[in-house]
């Protein structure tokens, strides 16, 4: 029996012994046991204009966490502040209407935002194309032999690539992830700018930034985790020293019922 209904069974032969003298809300019981069973089952607020994102979004994930979805921001941070547990994650969209424009006008121009999206995936296509006849991502290849030797806790890896996000296949970015390996874009988009190129970029303090962030949270990482270690050994400790207490109390309750 875990401690968690070891406590909700000495709560209810409390009850029971003590009749109606005793005050135990039998919904605190029941959200105890809903703990319990639901501790471990992560929350997610989805914020998209999208229908149809949100519900594919669902489709794919409803069985493993618990999902709220949200059409507008402006819903999502009122959900937020009324609620009186926040999700474990907030999943934001990025691109939204023009609200303050002609409806008509606003249809016409994401058509044809819709149509350059199109047009944009085919390039991407032909694109992947030509980049895996001309190089392959041996960077995957190092990343694991890293990984063999050095765990991710232990040394950060960030996988620095132009287009790699747009370009491998879905088993070899879960490779990464499996491998405990974050992304820094570099140089980003190529376009037109006053008829000459141009060249998007992450900004030198952006990329800075980003990878002071992961450098601090390993080093985090690595003073936190001896203290994990000691703080889990002294949980384990006194979790057998209260089961042992919760067991000799709930055979007293029972004996005391009986009487």
């Amino acid at each position: 029996m875990c401690l968690q209904r070891k406590v909700v069974s000495l709560l209810l032969h409390l009850r029971a012994a003590a009749g109606r003298t005793f005050h135990l809300d039998v919904l605190v019981v029941r959200l105890w046991e809903d703990l319990a069973v639901k501790g471990d089952r992560r929350s997610v607020f989805y914020v998209d204009d999208q229908e149809g994102h949100r519900i594919r979004f669902k489709q794919r994930h409803a069985d493993k966490f618990d999902i709220k979805d949200f059409e507008d921001p402006v819903e999502l941070l009122e959900a937020l502040k009324e609620s009186h547990r926040l999700p474990d994650l907030v999943l934001l969209d990025l691109y939204y209407p023009h609200k303050r424009r002609d409806k008509k006008v606003q249809e016409d121009k994401e058509n044809q935002a819709s149509h350059e999206l199109a047009e944009f995936n085919k390039g991407i296509a032909r694109l992947k194309k030509a980049v895996d006849d001309a190089w392959q991502p041996d960077g995957l290849f190092w990343l694991a032999e890293i990984r063999k030797v050095f765990p991710s806790h232990k040394l950060p890896v960030l996988v620095y690539t132009q287009r790699g996000l747009l370009l491998l296949e879905d088993s070899q970015l879960s490779e990464i992830e499996e491998n405990g390996a974050d992304w820094l874009v570099k140089d980003t988009l190529q376009v037109e700018k006053d008829g000459a190129p141009s060249l998007l970029r992450t900004t030198e303090t952006t990329e800075a930034r980003r990878i002071a962030k992961f450098i601090d949270i390993s080093r985090a990482s690595r003073s936190q985790r001896m203290n994990k270690v000691k703080i889990a050994i002294v949980s384990a400790v006194l979790g057998a020293l209260v089961s042992c207490f919760l067991d000799w109390m709930i055979l007293s309750c029972k004996a005391l019922f009986r009487g």
